[in-house]
């Protein structure tokens, strides 16, 4: 009986020691898969930090541009005011020339 009851307990202890070391082979997998998560976000966080470095340049560029169209407005406004100002000029020149005529 002590025979058997030894028998038993290899067994069980066999068991044991597959139902161990097939947590530790699972393990061993879900270790090489966090692995590549882990390299896989790596990547992912340094084109996020490329795509932001690109997207604070364009916004500059975009800020430069409206800064550029606005004085280019400014700008043609008061051309076009003195060129108002001169059309005036000229006509009332062009008046007093007809008049001493």
């Amino acid at each position: 009986q002590l025979v058997i009851e030894i028998e038993n307990k290899k067994r069980e202890i066999l068991g044991k020691d597959q139902a161990i070391a097939s947590l530790k082979q699972s393990l061993g997998v879900m270790d090489e898969r966090i692995d590549k998560m882990q390299s896989n976000l790596d990547s992912k966080t340094e084109q996020l930090q490329e795509l932001r470095a690109v997207l604070n340049k364009k916004s500059e560029e975009l800020d430069d541009y409206k800064n550029k169209t606005q004085n280019l407005s400014s700008k043609e406004d008061t051309y076009n005011e003195r060129l108002i100002e001169r059309e005036q000029e000229i006509r009332e020149l062009r008046h007093q020339f007809g008049a001493i005529q």
